[in-house]
């Protein structure tokens, strides 16, 4: 087998054709390392990828960095790339940036949305997907957020909570790569802007989302947030209405540096699907029998609005609407979330889709979900059978999954 040796710009056709391979064809096998041998278009070679997590089950979303093992020549790289993966826990799993390593490409999937367990021809909207790259600092801690596909609760990522009648139909979570900022010092508020101050240069850029938690007096101060302005290294503020003396118990500042959308919760009966997480743009909007009632998209600018009647609740930063009437779809997570259904005449819609963030990825390219719960992207190296795939007809989502090149 041909062994890939890059150097100088072919290393960057290397990670660009990564996210467009093609099996080697269809008699290829499994290595006894467990790699599977893949051909690169455009670069005339066979490199063999690592297929971590391979039988993990549709709902098991993963986080995978693909190992290869190009070699310095001339101008070319000076390291090996390192492999790692993160499965979907509930909670934010840290990863290490290793030594030299100044950017990493990352390929990323939204969960996808649940649909109801009584039965029914409707589907959760399937997750977006993205690559790109973004700049890392060797040494740095980074924060791996794997988005949880819709069920009958707000999923962990932000997918809104759906049919409180009792269907499994949530949006599902986005999935992040987040950076933690140095802690807070002191937070003010004064009319519509609050500012936030760090102990040591925070990094952050306007437009990010912030996570904020931690501070105990005036709690209004914390929950996500985009960042409106960087008026100093060690200051940043966010538009809120909030005033008030702060005081704190382990403030943390969680910033998503890139964030893929997750699919809407379909309705509980009568065909009402969720709509698709977007990776960039507006994402797709729920199903609707008189179409009037169904959550819409979210935007790179504001969340989904909710579904008409009553029940509808718009999606936010980060979180997707949850539907206060029974039998309606939540919101996919995103960098904004999808709205909720809403109801009229027992007539309940689908969940709109979670919007992304890639204003720090470079050659950011994406897809979005092909025929509802038809997940994008299957084809990546690394793709686990199932993932972000919206639920037909009965049961959770498909959680999300990510496969970086670092």
């Amino acid at each position: 087998m041909p062994v890939l040796r890059p150097s100088g710009s072919d290393f960057t056709s290397f990670v660009k054709a990564a996210a467009q391979y093609v099996p080697a064809g269809s008699s290829a096998k499994a290595s006894k390392s467990g790699g599977v041998p893949v051909a690169l278009p455009g670069l005339g070679a066979v490199v063999r990828t690592s297929q971590v997590g391979a039988l993990a089950s549709p709902t098991t979303s993963a986080v995978v960095i693909n190992g290869v093992t190009p070699s310095a020549s001339g101008g070319g790289p000076t390291r090996t790339p390192v492999s790692t993966t993160f499965t979907f826990t509930g909670a934010l799993q840290p990863y290490l940036a290793p030594a030299g390593a100044t950017t990493a490409t990352i390929f990323m999937w939204g969960a996808g949305g649940g649909a109801n367990l009584s039965g029914g021809s409707n589907t959760g909207g399937a997750g977006a997907y993205l690559t790109g790259t973004f700049a890392i600092t060797p040494g740095v801690t980074y924060y791996i957020l794997v988005g949880e596909g819709g069920r009958n609760a707000v999923s962990f990522g932000g997918g809104g909570n759906g049919a409180s009648g009792g269907g499994v139909c949530g949006g599902g979570g986005r999935s992040a790569v987040q950076s933690l900022t140095p802690t807070l010092t002191a937070v003010s508020g004064s009319g519509s802007v609050v500012t936030y101050t760090t102990i040591a240069p925070h990094g952050l850029v306007a437009g990010q989302a912030v996570t904020i938690t931690g501070i105990t007096t005036t709690t209004a101060y914390n929950g996500s947030y985009i960042v409106a302005g960087t008026p100093t290294p060690t200051t940043f503020t966010v538009t809120r209405s909030t005033t008030g003396t702060a005081t704190f118990s382990s403030p943390t500042v969680y910033a998503d540096i890139v964030c893929v959308g997750g699919g809407g919760g379909s309705a509980s009966w009568g065909g009402k699907s969720g709509g698709t997480g977007a990776w960039t743009g507006t994402a797709g909007n729920g199903g609707s029998a008189n179409n009037d009632t169904f959550g819409y998209g979210a935007s790179q600018s504001a969340g989904g609005a909710g579904g008409g009647g009553s029940g509808g609740v718009a999606g936010t930063v980060l979180l997707g609407g949850t539907s206060g009437e029974p039998n309606c779809g939540g919101g996919g997570g995103g960098y904004y979330g999808g709205g909720s259904g809403g109801a009229t005449s027992f007539n309940p819609g689908g969940g709109g889709g979670g919007s992304s963030y890639t204003a720090l990825l470079t050659n950011a390219t994406g897809a979005n979900g092909v025929g509802g719960p038809t997940p994008p992207g299957t084809l990546v190296p690394g793709y686990i059978t199932g993932v972000a795939a919206g639920s037909v007809v009965q049961g959770f989502g498909g959680n999300g999954l990510v496969i970086v090149l670092a």
